[in-house]
């Protein structure tokens, strides 16, 4: 995926403020991230991928502006 250098800069310039570092936190735990999906049911189970890659591209955001300085 092709990303966009401003648009990384500003994801760090928003995320690497103790404000930001909070929101972070919260979709973290919304996105259920670090807990494991049991549901059987395939459109739940879109739901949770849907709301774990969200938060995944956030990270992604993140670890690129860390990666290009």
């Amino acid at each position: 995926m092709k990303l966009n250098k401003k648009l990384v800069k500003s994801y760090a310039y928003a995320f690497n403020t103790p404000e930001g570092q909070a929101v972070l936190a919260d979709l973290e735990e919304v996105s259920g991230f670090l807990e494991m999906t049991d549901s059987t049911d395939p459109v739940e189970l879109g739901y949770l991928s849907a709301k774990r890659d969200f938060y995944l591209y956030i990270k992604l955001m993140l670890d690129e502006a860390k990666e290009s300085k």
